[in-house]
């Protein structure tokens, strides 16, 4: 007799997480994270844990203002204004920061 059939079925048990800020996040890291996101989430065997640390992300962008044509961004065009999955992103303006919010 296998311990299933006493019974027995795991069951994940997720940490409980605080909520992480990360600041500096520009367009190529949050395409790359959209890239992981697909991966992790929605393949056929999404990981609870990595999901969890996700929703306690809390993602503060910095729009690029001086993208050249070889940045990253430029060439996979992600940007170099971020467009979406942020939760607050700054704009550098001559002596000051532009704030917009997007959660």
């Amino acid at each position: 007799m296998n311990v299933r059939e006493k019974g027995f079925s795991p069951k994940p048990v997720l940490p409980q997480h605080r909520t992480t800020a990360l600041l500096g996040v520009r367009t190529c890291d949050l395409a790359a994270l959209k890239i992981q996101d697909r991966i992790f989430l929605h393949d056929q065997f999404a990981d609870p844990y990595y999901q969890a640390r996700g929703e306690s992300l809390f993602l503060i962008a910095i729009n690029c203002t001086h993208a050249l044509e070889t940045c990253l961004c430029t060439s996979m065009e992600t940007g170099p204004k971020v467009k979406s999955d942020f939760d607050l992103v700054l704009t550098e303006d001559d002596s000051d920061f532009l704030l917009e919010a997007g959660s």
